[in-house]
């Protein structure tokens, strides 16, 4: 693989004298190793001339999951934000790795709405009074988990 600065002379070299055979020579003189392929030459001459630079462009990488397959799991995690990935992912018929993926970068949007109804029934003290006999912290976890229960669903 050439360095930037090999890429950079072959360039130049093809540029002033327009020979791959030249380029060749020149780059053995040079750097004392094998030169790169014309083929490569040409390549980078041609990204050259098309982008100004170089460098190697961003590769392609994984596909991102679909806005509309973003929006179904939302949608069946705010009918039911405790359901589980496996059983979302038997309900909305896509493998739980994509479930998985779309919770654990968009989680936002199911914390934003569970945030904001604690919030107003902690501020208002609405709860139930079956909550009164255990010790504070699980008086603390039951009565997140009855808001949880108590949200409203949309979509019904």
């Amino acid at each position: 693989m050439a360095t930037p600065e090999q890429k950079a002379f072959c360039v130049l070299q093809f540029v002033k004298h327009e020979s791959v055979v030249f380029v060749h020579q020149a780059c053995r003189r040079q750097f004392n190793s094998d030169p790169p392929s014309p083929n490569s030459i040409r390549c980078w001459y041609q990204q050259f001339q098309t982008t100004g630079c170089l460098c190697k462009g961003k590769s392609a990488g994984r596909p991102g999951v679909s806005e509309e397959n973003v929006e179904r799991v939302r949608q069946s995690f705010l009918r039911g934000p405790k359901k589980s990935v496996r059983r979302a992912s038997c309900e909305l018929e896509m493998s739980s790795t994509t479930v998985w993926r779309v919770l654990r970068k968009s989680y936002s949007f199911i914390s934003t709405s569970i945030y904001k109804s604690v919030h107003h029934t902690f501020k208002y003290n609405q709860f139930p009074n079956c909550c009164n006999h255990f010790d504070t912290c699980s008086i603390g976890l039951l009565k997140v988990f009855h808001v949880l229960s108590c949200l409203p669903s949309e979509g019904k």
